[in-house]
């Protein structure tokens, strides 16, 4: 595995290369792109030897949905969740760690979560 792994960074390493010395020559003067020798088989290699590690190992993939949705609007939860969300934090700062898990779990019945930040405010997510 760790051999496969260094592959594919060469492989990706080289890729970059590539196109990032293309990136360049467009923004000195898109006009001498014309002139430059783009290695258009080399892209096309390293994209289908990624593609072929990627059938064995399953790299690229899409991350699945689960569930917990974080909404950033305040105005889009109950007004329920939102005052038990401010008891508990006055309950946390009194260090009443039973009634936070309370209403933790309050909160929870209601079909949210709630993620303490260090330092900052709640995330509020619908589970």
């Amino acid at each position: 595995m760790p051999r496969a792994a260094a592959s594919l960074f060469g492989v990706v390493k080289a890729a970059e290369s590539e196109l990032r010395r293309i990136v360049d020559k467009l923004t000195e003067n898109e006009h001498r792109l014309a002139n430059e020798h783009v290695d258009i088989a080399g892209i096309k290699y390293a994209r289908e030897a990624l593609d072929q590690m990627d059938q064995v190992f399953g790299i690229f993939y899409e991350v699945p949905n689960t569930g917990a949705e974080e909404v950033k609007d305040d105005n889009s939860f109950p007004a329920e969740v939102m005052q038990l969300v401010g008891q508990r934090a006055i309950a946390k700062e009194a260090k009443d760690w039973k009634m936070a898990d309370s209403l933790r779990d309050r909160i929870a019945e209601l079909g949210f979560a709630v993620k303490d930040v260090k330092g900052g405010e709640p995330i509020i997510s619908r589970i």
